[in-house]
């Protein structure tokens, strides 16, 4: 998460959250399993909030965990 946004470039819109995704390379299914379930957390406005409100890395991780890992 960043306070401010991130340009990746002309044509890019700026962002202020990224995300790495670490998968060994013949687990596909579990990256797209993995990318899904946060896309699917995203589209949630409050949870999104949530996120950039966090004031620490203790508070965004309450937040994911809550947000994402048990689905809500």
């Amino acid at each position: 998460r960043s306070d401010a946004e991130i340009d990746f470039g002309v044509g890019h819109r700026a962002v202020r959250l990224v995300c790495l995704i670490a998968a060994p390379s013949d687990s596909l299914v579990d990256y797209l399993r993995c990318a899904a379930r946060i896309a699917r957390a995203l589209r949630d406005e409050t949870l999104r909030t949530e996120f950039f409100n966090s004031k620490d890395a203790d508070a965004f991780r309450r937040v994911w965990i809550q947000g994402v890992l048990s689905g809500g």
